[in-house]
């Protein structure tokens, strides 16, 4: 799992040159050149080497990132591959001798108010790799998803997938209030308007992606309403052959992607300070979603999940009896609104590292309402009311509250390394409450880890 943070220049006043859109070669300046430079693997370091290997030498640079405060971790260590035999390729070209590629067509593009990054994703044990086929993944399971992370000078930051058809987006879609043109929402990880974002923090691999990114107004933690934070993930579930080659050939069709987003936003709050929340109960400053492109019911029927709600923040990431309209929201386990305490032990006091697993069905399990669920189609029934596919979230990690002094630090177990990631608030029963005060903070591993053996 290549590991980067990217510092950005908050000295820098121009917001032509903060956020460069400039429509040249680097679109958008060095921050999103730097995002297609290290997904693709030839950016290896903040300072040192030269051309596209280092940060410190792209265009522009100095006006948007402090490279001296970047770290990039990316060797050929950190980009290990189960299946696949190349991480990540930016041609767009779909000639099969780009099979052997986990990410392709990672391109940048912009113009003088906007700037895109985005690539395709394939699943670790796609039958394109001749090593999945070795392994029984049937020649033709393919699925792939398509990802997206946009900024524009009015709304933000915003981070999105789409099934490969390019539908379906997820964790909002086209018709959110929040996606680009309404800027009083969280959007989907909407964050970073003028004067920009602070910190981004990027986890690249085998079997999942993910973002941790913050806005703050001054540089010392404290309990005030100026804050914007946001945390993005997309991991794989491993491969179950008789379940998700059967989702793919039959129940849902090839847009089936066994996958999940985890999305969570959170703004009008610093969440470096502890013992505090200025969100409030407002629910435009609260984001979530844990959802995904399509699933498939325990009886066999496919159905889209919601794409969002500033309610489920506690459907998704709560145990909020969300009734039998969202039941079928699915969540992820431990949920924020349960504290996760220090672990004490022999040297003094440690943190627990638990395994976020995703549960399809709603937290309260079945109910008694005959009615059909407009999502669903079918009633809230113990076969029916929602996603049949249950998975851990692979290299997503469930820390103690309130660890550390700030996102992205880094954690040693033996011999390997993780950053932490601020999700947001927790620790009580409502999440978008100011009474919510703990940080949540879950960890991901630097180094890449390839997906689990098929079964």
């Amino acid at each position: 799992m290549a590991y980067m943070r990217l510092f950005f220049n908050t000295a820098q006043t121009s917001n032509n040159n903060r956020q460069r859109m400039d429509g040249g070669t680097s679109y958008g300046g060095a921050w999103l050149k730097a995002l297609q430079e290290f997904w693709i693997g030839n950016l290896t370091s903040a300072t040192q080497g030269s051309g596209t290997a280092n940060l410190n030498t792209y265009s522009n640079v100095n006006n948007s990132l402090v490279p001296s405060n970047c770290i990039v971790i990316n060797d050929s260590e950190h980009r290990q591959n189960k299946y696949a035999a190349n991480m990540a390729t930016d041609s767009t070209s779909t000639s099969s001798s780009y099979n052997e590629y986990m990410y392709r067509s990672v391109q940048i593009s912009g113009s003088s108010d906007t700037g895109i990054f985005s690539f395709t994703k394939r699943h670790y044990a796609s039958k394109n790799f001749a090593a999945a086929q070795t392994a029984g993944v049937n020649s033709s399971f393919d699925p792939y998803i398509n990802f997206r992370l946009k900024w524009t000078t009015n709304y933000g930051l915003a981070m999105d997938i789409t099934n490969r058809a390019g539908s379906n987006r997820r964790p909002a879609d086209n018709s959110a209030p929040y996606y680009g043109n309404n800027n009083s929402f969280v959007m989907q990880t909407y964050i970073c308007g003028d004067p920009g974002m602070h910190y981004m923090d990027v986890w690249m691999g085998d079997t999942f992606f993910a973002f941790s990114v913050h806005r703050y107004y001054t540089g010392a933690p404290a309990l005030n309403s100026n804050g914007q934070n946001s945390f993005f993930y997309f991991g794989d579930f491993p491969m179950i052959k008789d379940v998700d080659q059967h989702a793919y050939d039959t129940l849902c069709g090839s847009n089936y992607y066994p996958g999940v987003v985890i999305s969570r936003s959170q703004k009008s709050d610093d969440v470096r300070a502890k013992n505090g929340n200025n969100g409030g109960t407002s629910g435009n400053n609260y984001y979530g979603a844990v959802t995904r492109p399509i699933a498939f019911t325990g009886t066999g029927k496919s159905f889209i999940p919601s794409p969002w709600s500033t309610a489920g923040i506690n459907y998704s990431f709560g145990t909020t009896n969300p009734s039998s309209s969202y039941n079928h929201y699915g969540y992820i386990y431990p949920p924020f609104t349960k504290q996760i305490t220090p672990l004490p032990n022999s040297q003094g006091t440690g943190t627990p590292f638990i395994p976020v697993q995703y549960h399809g069905g709603g937290y309260v399990g079945m109910g008694t309402s005959t009615t059909a669920n407009s999502t669903i189609g079918e009633n809230w029934s113990k076969m029916s009311h929602g996603d049949a596919r249950h998975s851990p979230c692979i290299g997503l990690y469930r820390l103690a509250d309130d660890l550390g002094d700030n996102p992205g630090q880094r954690i040693r177990i033996g011999s390997d390394f993780y950053r932490t990631a601020y999700t947001g608030r927790g620790a009580h029963s409502s999440l978008n409450n100011s009474s919510a005060q703990r940080i949540n903070v879950v960890g991901m591993p630097e180094k890449s880890i390839p997906g689990p053996d098929v079964a």
